[in-house]
């Protein structure tokens, strides 16, 4: 039998063995993530939104075979890489993905606490490269040629579905550039990911439009206060121009009031106080379209204590005003002119 400090001594032998040394990789990852996930990293704009959307099935497929290839490189499909530090059986595998859609979930939650926006969709493409990368070891542990080339595909091609949404926006944030100074034409279905609607719903209509063959239509919701839509991600750099232009269609058999909002990124920093955005209210009669142009030194000038940045625009709201039955507004060929 062993005397009781010669175990204690093998054991920490072990543990300093150059296999174990690997498990310091462990909380460097977990680190590794939480900084990635939760820092507010000061590269803004709709372009690295769609970069960063994109990254995360892929980045959670890494972390899941990182982690796996560390406790039984085997597994992994990495060959005479010693004995494992612990054997990944099937159950361990899951309860891993398991831990780790957990890990991915709480720094979900976390973005709300250090001003950043959580989402079910980020949730969802973390759990994904998590169930790509449980796919992967299964492909390495298949003899059948047909069998192992299939599930190897597969693996990557499981978090294709999570990236068509982010790969699209890119695509339309580039057009949304060449387009410009056009801001908004809605020609295209994916023109709506730059806006937001509130209280009403957004779609694109060809029953009328000033430009092209569509427009945006918003139907608000009985009873509700300022229906509308945002437009959250638009070009934002205004400086060298005079003008924004909307053209506006009333199809309704009364007078709308429409309220448009213009406001930069530094508003934010006001808690949104009113008197430092700008703000119009535009009649458009029944039956009706109106083209509404808006002098943007005016809108440079609104702010009380300071100008608005021109080269920063990041918000256009357009909003009804309040009423008991429901209200339609349509909006097309959003542009700046010199």
């Amino acid at each position: 039998m062993r005397e009781p400090d010669q175990t204690v001594e093998n054991c920490l032998r072990d543990v300093a063995a150059p296999g174990y040394a690997r498990l310091i990789l462990v909380p460097v990852l977990a680190v590794v993530l939480v900084v990635v996930l939760l820092y507010p990293f000061p590269m803004e704009g709709r372009s690295w939104n769609a970069i960063f959307n994109l990254a995360h099935a892929p980045t959670f497929l890494m972390a899941f075979l990182f982690v796996v290839g560390i406790l039984d490189p085997q597994v992994i499909g990495v060959r005479g890489s010693g004995d494992p530090i612990i054997a990944m059986s099937g159950r361990r595998i899951v309860l891993l993905a398991i831990a780790l859609c957990l890990f991915g979930g709480l720094c979900e939650f976390g973005q709300t606490l250090v001003g950043r926006s959580a989402s079910i969709r980020d949730g969802v493409a973390n759990s994904t490269g998590v169930l790509a990368g449980m796919i992967w070891c299964v492909s390495r542990r298949t003899a059948s040629g047909l069998k192992r080339l299939f599930l190897t595909a597969a693996a990557p091609a499981f978090i294709l579905p999570m990236s068509i949404f982010p790969i699209r926006e890119l695509l339309e944030t580039q057009r949304q550039r060449t387009e410009f100074p056009l801001l908004a034409s809605f020609e295209r279905s994916a023109e709506l990911l730059a806006w937001e609607p509130h209280e009403a719903e957004m779609t694109m209509a060809q029953e009328w439009a000033s430009h092209g063959q569509s427009c945006l239509k918003l139907t608000g919701k009985r009873g509700t206060r300022f229906p509308g839509a945002s437009f959250i991600w638009p070009v934002g750099d205004w400086r060298g121009y005079s003008n924004l232009q909307i053209d506006i269609h009333n199809p309704g058999d009364a007078v709308l009031q429409v309220r448009l909002n213009i406001s930069d990124r530094f508003h934010a920093t006001t808690s949104f106080e009113p008197t430092d955005r700008f703000r119009t209210v535009i009649d458009v009669p029944a039956s009706s379209t109106q083209t509404v142009m808006i002098d943007l030194s005016e809108v440079a000038s609104t702010p009380v204590n300071r100008e608005m940045d021109l080269s920063q625009i990041a918000l256009v709201d357009v909003h009804m005003t309040e009423a008991d039955e429901v209200k339609t507004v349509m909006l097309d060929n959003i542009r700046l002119l010199k």
